[in-house]
């Protein structure tokens, strides 16, 4: 399999980066749509998805970086050069997320709702960008001892082909799933789901997911014992679970109350 389309005036076209440029304008749509139809100014809205998006690749960058420091001993001022590869997508999770909310805060939109759509359209651009790894070999799962349905023939990231356990695949479907859940959340209004609450959904089910499936690669890098995802992991789960008793215990009352002041 190979890892690029093809070439452009000589410059060859990384299947990765197609995906991954078709997923973040995916789901930038998407959660500009559903921005609109949670009565959001899309403008605005678009406006502070492009501040997110590149707090979000100056994350992914960093957080590459971090992880693999011997790729750049030799310049450090290659760390600035994204075009050659090397990104992280919890890295551009954990950067990305409060930049969205000052990015919000700056734009005069609603941070709870705000997030909601970011976060589905965060879901959907995974699932998208994610398929690109086939062919790259990032986040490559583990060998098998022989091809199988369910251990397909897959490149690793230095292109040795090799029975394994489509992890790309097993996280694509579970991210586009996860897509489908957080649409529904938000379309079921804020009287049902309080603003914010698609967002705690969102860290606490992919943070779980992250959690079952990191085992499964052959690419994680470790601190300690603990894979750095499962433990990045473990936070994002916490961190969901207490914003979501927030949401219920504090936004939500707050939410139905003005409901009910808006219909007398």
């Amino acid at each position: 399999m190979s890892p690029y389309l093809g070439t452009f005036f000589g410059y060859p076209i990384p299947i990765f980066a197609v995906t991954l440029d078709a997923g973040v304008l995916l789901g930038i749509t998407l959660a500009t749509r559903l921005a609109a139809g949670s009565g959001l100014r899309w403008n605005r809205f678009l406006d502070a998805s492009l501040w997110a998006l590149a707090g979000a690749l100056g994350g992914a960058r960093l957080g590459y970086a971090l992880l693999h420091p011997h790729d750049f001993s030799a310049n450090i001022v290659t760390v600035l050069a994204v075009w050659e590869g090397g990104l992280t997508l919890l890295g551009a999770v954990t950067v990305g997320a409060p930049v969205a909310v000052l990015a919000a805060r700056a734009h005069r939109l609603p941070v709870g709702t705000t997030l909601d759509c970011a976060a589905a359209g965060l879901a959907l651009g995974q699932a998208v960008g994610r398929l690109g790894c086939l062919a790259a070999g990032c986040a490559v799962g583990l060998p098998a001892t022989q091809p199988a349905w369910w251990a397909p023939v897959l490149p690793d990231a230095a292109g040795a082909l090799a029975a394994r356990f489509p992890s790309q695949i097993v996280e694509a479907a579970a991210e586009g799933l996860l897509c489908l859940a957080l649409v529904w959340l938000i379309r079921r209004g804020p009287e049902r789901v309080a603003p914010g609450g698609a967002a705690c959904a969102y860290l606490f089910v992919y943070g779980a997911m992250r959690l079952a499936l990191e085992p499964l690669r052959g690419d994680s890098t470790f601190v300690g014992p603990l894979a750095t995802a499962s433990v990045w992991s473990l936070g994002a789960v916490a961190l969901g679970a207490a914003s979501w008793l927030y949401v219920r215990r504090t936004v939500a009352p707050r939410v139905r109350r003005e409901g009910a002041v808006a219909s007398a």
